[in-house]
């Protein structure tokens, strides 16, 4: 009987300890991104935008830096159309650098 005791009270700490693991890694994956550069050029013509962004985002599972590119309509009509993703291994947003320039 001794046994069965022991081993219920194992079991009762094993599943409060999972539990509060569970919930701490919970909290500590979540998303905080943070825009850290951003840039709008219109094309010639004005019917497109570039937009160009590198955000920054937080937690132990998903912590990076990316630095995205996407052209949109002006009139807002339609999905951006995505061109570049960049991810910055060492996650410092300050290594990463983009120009936007429309040819003609």
């Amino acid at each position: 009987m001794k046994d069965a005791s022991t081993f219920r009270t194992a079991l009762a700490s094993s599943s409060r300890l999972a539990l509060v693991l569970l919930a701490l890694l919970c909290v500590g994956c979540g998303q905080d991104p943070a825009v850290v550069w951003q840039a709008k050029v219109s094309s010639p013509d004005g019917s497109n935008v570039a937009l160009a962004e590198t955000t920054q985002y937080g937690g132990p599972a998903y912590a990076g830096v990316f630095t995205s590119v996407d052209i949109v309509r002006a009139d807002a009509e339609g999905e951006p159309v995505h061109i570049l993703v960049l991810e910055n291994p060492s996650a410092a947003a300050s290594r990463i650098q983009v120009s936007l320039k429309w040819l003609d």
